[in-house]
């Protein structure tokens, strides 16, 4: 039966070329794009909606200075659009220059009303009149598009690489015009191919999802840590590179990967539980291709899904009546820190429950091991000093819990 504390809205068809891919919220006001030129308004949480068509081409990113003021980049043919009432309204401006509209990819970003950077594959062109003519920058990269750029305070540039590069994210101090790379680990054999989306909790900290797992930086992106690992079974996908986060305060978000797993953060992307969100009676949907998660505040949160929007008011922690609250407190871990061996408590226990220990920097410590008794204890004698993470998982939920060996 479908979950009551989620809602599903069939907005576009469900398949892949009318599939949704990006969205803009202002509390419960929020607009969605999606391919075929569709877009999605609402002003309520979806109480209700509206559905118009405003370009020829495929919407690939969407970006806005401010509640009223935005732009809309489209390819095949539907070039940059610009809305000053909220997205209510669109006009084309003028397009001169080199960069023909439907050259675009995947990404947009504008720093002023005047000054915006687009990309496609690997290009970069810059625009310093809104839109109206776009020059080539001097950034030419022979890889796969890039998914987001961002800015902070500081008007430093900050770009992700969706595979095919290592390393997968970027950095500019100078509108463009040089690029640093990222490096999410000092060991050059750990492969992170992609960065497929990225946020900033403030000045200082970053979180992103690559097809590695969850990196963290609180020093601006000169150095990341992973705070959760895939397990190896994601990265190998090219599924992978559809993956979103969002924090709706500096210490809340959320983040999903493909095969409607959804992770939710009450500390700053320290530690990442599983919520119980399942596709599971939600009928025809395309759980692979996820366009967005938005997390509206700690109990709001959409998806979206193919052509599918899920909401929730409840922060999407219960699906067929699964708390995974309860599921943490079902969990518990002595002595914490651990010298020899940390024994561990788990009243629910299923055929299916297994465990991992990865270290702080993403590496598996110990390997996935079946859990066969409720009561169980752990070896970590031969582990380095320092910080862990002990990831339960069964076929409905993952817990994830720090302990510290010493």
């Amino acid at each position: 039966a479908q979950c009551q504390t989620w809602r599903q809205i069939q907005v576009f068809n469900d398949s892949f070329p009318d599939a949704i891919v990006d969205a803009t919220f202002w509390g419960d006001t929020g607009i969605i794009i999606g391919f075929y030129g569709r877009v999605v308004r609402t002003n309520n949480f979806f109480s209700d909606y509206e559905i118009d068509s405003v370009s020829r081409g495929d919407q690939t990113a969407l970006y806005f200075l401010s509640r009223d003021t935005g732009y809309l980049l489209s390819n095949g043919g539907g070039g940059l659009r610009r809305t000053v009432d909220g997205g209510r309204t669109w006009y084309l401006p003028l397009w001169q220059g080199p960069v023909a509209p439907s050259s675009f990819g995947a990404s947009l970003l504008f720093v002023s009303s005047d000054t915006g950077f687009a990309t496609s594959e690997g290009t970069l062109s810059v625009t310093f009149d809104g839109g109206v003519h776009w020059n080539d920058s001097a950034w030419h990269m022979p890889f796969p598009p890039i998914t987001r750029m961002l800015t902070n305070r500081a008007g430093v540039i900050y770009a992700a690489c969706a595979g095919g590069i290592y390393p997968s994210l970027f950095r500019s101090a100078d509108y463009c015009n040089s690029w640093q790379n990222l490096h999410f680990f000092s060991d050059s054999s750990i492969n992170v191919s992609s960065t497929c989306d990225f946020t900033f909790l403030d000045d200082s900290t970053i979180i992103a999802m690559t097809s590695y797992g969850i990196m963290k930086s609180t020093d601006t992106g000169f150095t990341f840590r992973c705070v959760m690992h895939y397990g190896g079974f994601y990265s190998g996908l090219s599924l992978a590179n559809y993956r979103s986060v969002s924090f709706c305060s500096h210490d809340t978000g959320f983040a999903f990967y493909p095969f409607d797993n959804l992770y939710r953060t009450y500390d700053a992307g320290e530690t990442w539980v599983r919520t119980n969100f399942s596709l599971a009676g939600a009928g025809n949907v395309i759980n692979y291709y996820p366009g967005f998660v938005r997390a509206i505040s700690p109990q709001k949160v959409v998806l979206g899904l193919g052509g599918t929007i899920f909401i929730t008011t409840t922060g999407g922690g219960v699906w067929s009546g699964i708390n995974e609250v309860t599921a943490q407190n079902n969990l518990a871990l002595y002595p914490n820190p651990a010298t020899k061996q940390l024994n561990c408590t788990l009243n629910n226990l299923t055929a299916q429950t297994t465990y991992w220990v990865y270290a702080i920097d993403g590496r598996v410590a110990l390997p996935q091991t079946p859990v066969t008794n409720t009561h169980f204890a752990i070896d970590v004698s031969t582990l380095p000093a320092g910080m862990y993470f002990l990831t339960l998982q069964d076929e409905k939920q993952r817990v994830v819990r720090k302990f510290v060996k010493e």
